[in-house]
């Protein structure tokens, strides 16, 4: 997976050159996020776990990843359901 980290880091690092930073944990919750896969539907619980980052920050980065236009939510209906992201950014590893 060194591919999707790299191209995780530089996206974040390219958008950093040119806007307010992204906090410093915005990588690490696109890998726990995105490790495999361009679509994640886990729990705050799940990430916060996975990520070890609080429920609390984990809002704020993602309300940062979608305002910067790396991620997009999706809608997932009606019910308790988790939420669901897309990542819009091409990893490098044909994802």
């Amino acid at each position: 997976m060194p591919d999707r980290r790299d191209a995780l880091v530089a996206a974040v690092a390219t958008y950093n050159r040119s806007h307010k930073p992204l906090p410093n944990s915005a990588v690490r919750l696109l890998e726990a996020m995105f490790a495999s896969d361009d679509v994640c539907q886990q729990s705050l619980q799940t990430l916060e776990d996975v990520a070890g980052i609080s429920r609390k920050h984990i809002q704020v980065v993602l309300r940062d990843l979608l305002a910067a236009g790396l991620i997009a939510k999706e809608d997932t209906g009606a019910g308790r359901h988790a939420n669901r992201y897309r990542l819009l950014l091409k990893t490098g590893d044909g994802a």
